[in-house]
């Protein structure tokens, strides 16, 4: 147990990061490979998704990807925070966006020409590129949280379509590490668009945090699938494996979550190195990393708490106790009360009308949640701010789904929140 807590805090404590937000033309001919990688948070609490960041990175560049061919979103917030016990360590070139928000991911996926005009760094991917895109960060139902920002399910897969009619590649995998990660795509990813996804957990439940005891960091190390896939990854030949074999060894050995796939069933068989390496050779390139299994897993909605608990027992004096225990007090209080507004305002909803019409489509479905939750976020809470309000939001898909609408929802909202 010692030897994996070591182990993470090397790779973690690595992320001293050298930036370069203006990079020089790539040569004409493009590359086969590219990659998007996106920490969707940030804060000491989140230390976990810059780390999965930072660890990717690393699996995909002694892979072979260019440097230049993978744009990393991260707020970038860890590698100098004071609670870092090591830094500077390694540093890594990287094409790095500060600006991490989902308006930003999604010009840099569609290519945006006023980015691209202005020298930042956008997808140049072509028909003949392949293309892997990994998430990891906090969601909920039909979306995935950013430091500014949601994604919503909708947005996410109308930008998958747009690249597909557009050209933007040949084939392309997401891997996607967040709670009710699988709303993003059930029912709405098509499949006839030469996209194969995985993610942490279904539709309905939490995805979970590992290594969360580290008597040296209080704050959750890795995320257990996004551990597993990594680990899985550095110790198998991946030109051998497939993307069904890697999916089917996550889903093995992630036992708080279920993994999931969606898209296209039939890129199944291709190789992960299609993906995950550039021009290497067939031998391919196995770590000796022990396969230590992810411990001390915490659900992802509630891991800031364990981490403030540890930090509590942990303080050295009592200043910092007492503060630790005032910030645990006044999340555990945010937790409850969140409880109750989602609460009250389904009630407020169900005694002033009946539902009216069933939506027609699961699109119709999504924008009204949508139109609900935006206002939510503005008048009440944020998932930002309380990282509970993703276990409460499908609630608001309920109501949505059983023929509520919107303009009714939201009055709910507004009573309860004003």
């Amino acid at each position: 147990m010692e030897t994996a807590s070591i182990s993470f805090i090397t790779f973690v404590c690595l992320i001293g990061v050298s930036v370069a937000l203006n990079v020089s033309k790539i040569n004409d001919t493009p590359a086969r490979n590219w990659a998007v990688l996106v920490a969707g948070s940030n804060g000491w609490d989140n230390y976990r998704h810059q780390a999965d960041i930072c660890h990717a990175y690393q699996i995909l560049t002694r892979r072979g990807i260019p440097k230049e061919n993978i744009i990393t979103f991260m707020y970038d917030d860890i590698a100098h925070n004071d609670f870092n016990i090591c830094l500077n360590v390694d540093e890594m070139q990287l094409i790095l966006y500060w600006e991490v928000t989902p308006e930003m991911f999604m010009r840099v996926m569609k290519a945006d020409s006023e980015l691209n005009a202005v020298g930042k760094k956008v997808l140049n991917s072509g028909p003949d590129d392949n293309v892997f895109v990994y998430f990891t960060d906090h969601g909920a139902e039909g979306i995935i949280a950013f430091p500014n920002g949601l994604l919503h399910a909708r947005e996410l897969n109308e930008t998958l379509t747009y690249m597909y009619e557009h050209k933007r590649y040949k084939e392309m995998v997401l891997y996607v590490e967040a709670c009710f990660s699988g709303s993003m795509f059930e029912d709405i990813l098509p499949q006839n668009i030469r996209v194969f996804t995985t993610t942490a957990a279904n539709a309905q439940e939490s995805s979970y945090a590992a290594f969360c005891e580290d008597p040296n960091i209080s704050a959750c190390l890795a995320d257990e699938y996004s551990y597993n896939w990594m680990t899985d990854t550095e110790t198998h030949d991946i030109h051998q494996l497939s993307l069904q074999q890697q999916y089917g060894d996550v889903k093995d050995v992630t036992r708080s979550s279920h993994v999931m796939e969606y898209g296209d069933m039939s890129m199944g068989s291709l190789p992960v190195d299609q993906f995950q390496t550039h021009n290497m050779k067939k031998s391919g390139l196995v770590t000796d990393t022990v396969n230590t299994k992810p411990i001390h897993t915490k659900r992802s909605t509630t891991a800031h708490v364990f981490a403030l608990m540890r930090r509590a027992m942990q303080a050295r004096t009592e200043e910092d106790h007492s503060l630790a225990m005032k910030k645990l007090h006044r999340v555990m209080q945010l937790g409850t009360i969140v409880k109750h507004v989602f609460d009250d305002i389904v009630a407020d909803v169900r005694k002033s009308l009946e539902p009216v019409e069933k939506p027609s489509s699961k699109l119709e479905q999504l924008l009204c949640f949508e139109k609900v939750f935006k206002v939510f976020q503005i008048n009440c809470f944020t998932i930002q701010q309380v990282p509970e309000v993703a276990q409460h939001v499908t609630q608001f898909h309920h109501l949505c789904r059983t023929g509520y609408q919107p303009d009714v929802i939201i009055n709910s909202v507004m009573n309860v929140c004003t």
